[in-house]
């Protein structure tokens, strides 16, 4: 784990090329589950080094060969990579290149923010590994989950002619991700960016062919720590909001500005075949409805397995 320094980019090559050497013998071991993208024109990476692998010319930060990007936000992108002598598929969150420039102070708040989020251990929570500088490049290395957003497999449910998930699977994953909340709530840290988006459902494998998702296993993504930023029933009520958004497929009216009787009649007007339990939960803590709001994620937790359990005794 790096300090608050960047490295050198002298001392950075010599463990490159240790690591580059080690994982010739053994590149033939390592699965790669995304294909090669042809990112030579990425503006983020285009001050890393870059390495062969597989016969392909390609970006490596902190010894994770760079294959293909997952995803793009305004001030970063995320890609997937092997790491070379782990031999493990990372996913790694590199920031825009004029990240360190724009304000000095990112840097030591970048460092900061990620470190503490590394200690911060669920499993059901994306696991940060390593938080490094290299070449000019500030990125973050994390535990790769082969799988989809919610958000991905809200969609495809809705191409089939569904309104939302099906109950008990929009109860498995927002029941996942709140246990990786919970670990959070317990280090005393917020997370402030919960959505549909930012939950990872794993695909499983049977007889080596990726099958259905693993949503009881579903995990919420790091987004670095908040200490002391924000409120803990913020994050109650966005995680709310995502159970909701499972639900009835589109976005619910936002936490916290409606009564508990308008979040109800929501549910109910899009679907009709929502558990009274699950339906009040949401409308109580979305509604703010004092004793019946919860406070925290362990309570939240609490609450959505009893819905689950709810549901298994009334089939």
């Amino acid at each position: 784990m790096s300090n608050h320094e960047p490295k050198s980019n002298k001392t950075t090559i010599g463990q490159t090329a240790s690591a580059v050497g080690q994982a010739q013998d053994n590149e033939t071991q390592i699965v790669q589950s995304l294909p090669t993208q042809d990112l030579s024109q990425d503006r983020i990476l285009q001050g890393a080094q870059r390495v062969q692998f597989r016969d392909r010319n390609v970006p490596l930060l902190g010894g994770v060969a760079i294959l293909a990007k997952i995803a793009q936000g305004k001030e970063y992108a995320v890609y997937y990579g092997i790491h070379f002598r782990h031999h493990k598929e990372l996913a790694v969150k590199a920031f825009r290149f004029d990240f360190g420039t724009s304000d000095p102070g990112n840097i030591s708040l970048f460092f900061k923010k990620w470190q503490i989020a590394a200690k911060i251990r669920s499993p059901k929570l994306v696991s940060v590994k390593d938080v490094e500088e290299e070449s000019g490049v500030f990125f973050v290395a994390m535990e790769f989950i082969n799988g989809d957003s919610s958000s991905l497999v809200l969609r495809e449910a809705r191409t089939t002619g569904m309104t939302g998930l099906p109950e008990p699977i929009a109860l498995d994953i927002s029941i996942s991700a709140t246990e990786g909340l919970s670990a959070a709530h317990a280090k005393n840290f917020v997370h402030n960016k919960i959505d549909v988006d930012n939950i990872l459902v794993p695909r499983l494998s049977l007889n080596g062919a990726e099958s259905k998702y693993d949503y009881k296993n579903s995990k919420l993504i790091n987004m670095g720590s908040n200490e002391g930023q924000g409120e803990k029933v913020a994050d109650v009520l966005c995680m709310c909001e995502t159970l909701c958004e499972l639900l009835v497929g589109k976005k619910c009216p936002k936490g916290g500005t409606q009564s508990a009787d308008v979040y109800l009649k929501y549910i109910k007007d899009s679907r009709h075949d929502i558990s009274d339990l699950t339906v009040t939960l949401i409308a109580n803590c979305l509604g703010k409805v004092p004793g019946e709001c919860c406070e925290n994620a362990s309570d939240l937790l609490t609450s959505l397995i009893e819905c689950r359990e709810n549901l298994e005794n009334h089939v």
